[in-house]
Formats: C-alpha cells, sequence, structure tokens
C-alpha cells in the first residue's frame, strides 16, 4: 500500500455515508489526509486547495494548526462519515506549464483510462456505497463525460462551486424557517 493510501486509511469511516473523489494526490509534501497548517485568514472564495474547499464546506473553517487539521479530518471520519479516495493513488500532474494550453495530454489519458476501474476500485477498498452518495470534486472539467459514463447518479462540483456551496445552503435554510 503506497504512503498515500496508508495515511488515508487512518481516517476512513467505518461506513462512508458520504465518497468524495478527487484526481491523485499532489506530488510533494501536501496530502489532504497529512495535517498541516493553513492559512485561515486567505479569501475562501480564492483558496484553491481540496483541503480548504472540504472543511470550509463542512464546517466553514480552515485550521491553523496542523492539531486543528487532524481534528477536522477526525470529524470528518466520526461525525460526518466521509471518506476521501482518488482517481489515481500516485501523483499526477494534469496541469503543466511545458504544454500550450497547459494540459498534460498523456497524463489526462492516464486519468481518464483509470475511470472505467474506479468502481472496482472502491470495492477494493472495502467501501460499499450507492453511486448518488459520490461525490467528484474536479479541479477541471476535461474528463466529466467519461465520469458521467460510468457514475451517472453521482454528483460533480467544481472546487469552489462545492467550497461555497455550504454558504448557499445555509441561506436556503434561513430563508426556508
Amino acid at each position: 500500500m503506497n504512503e498515500h493510501k496508508s495515511s488515508a486509511e487512518k481516517y476512513r469511516p467505518k461506513k462512508a455515508e458520504i465518497l468524495l473523489i478527487g484526481e491523485s494526490p499532489p506530488s510533494g509534501k501536501k496530502y489532504f489526509y497529512w495535517p498541516t497548517k493553513m492559512n485561515p485568514n486567505r479569501d475562501i472564495k480564492n483558496y484553491n486547495s481540496l483541503p480548504a474547499t472540504i472543511f470550509y464546506h463542512f464546517f466553514q473553517e480552515i485550521p491553523s494548526t496542523p492539531e486543528r487539521y487532524e481534528q477536522l479530518l477526525v470529524k470528518l471520519q466520526q461525525e460526518k462519515h466521509i471518506f476521501l479516495m482518488d482517481i489515481i493513488d500516485e501523483p499526477l500532474k494534469i496541469r503543466d506549464k511545458c504544454f500550450p494550453n497547459q494540459i498534460n495530454p498523456d497524463n489526462l489519458e492516464k486519468l481518464k483510462s483509470r475511470i472505467p476501474h474506479l468502481r472496482e476500485k472502491i470495492r477494493n477498498r472495502g467501501i460499499t456505497i450507492s453511486d448518488d452518495k459520490i461525490i467528484f470534486l474536479l479541479p477541471r472539467q476535461h474528463y466529466k463525460k467519461e465520469l458521467k459514463q460510468h457514475f451517472p447518479d453521482s454528483k460533480y462540483f467544481r472546487w469552489k462551486e462545492y467550497r461555497l456551496s455550504c454558504e448557499k445552503e445555509g441561506m436556503q435554510k434561513t430563508a426556508n424557517s
């Protein structure tokens, strides 16, 4: 089991009620399941990180210390029963400044080639969940068509849209009260 996958397993709920799916872990020293300090003073509308997206959506909070980050991971696991996994377990750089349109076509094709095997990957991780409880968090739309072919009943959100959707839900609840 690779380092990313083994770190994620520490925070996997016994039974996931929501499965969030991203592209792949980032390269380097950052990964969603590696607690780190974040900047809670950044404008949430422009905070383009997956942890900021998830923590703000569920808790309207950005952790300022690694300890608080870990507490939020535990809350996702134990209170919300939410788990995040990736289409590909190893880092894969899709956006690449070496290419004219900044998308690495080889890596994009590699990502797309894994989508038909994603359902099996979910089962192999021991996760049983209906498609309507799967949410794809997309930093880009280049493979949404392929995802919809294999997961037609799942939900699809751009990061910013998902990050800020908690504010819309709060306003709707207030309006309906």
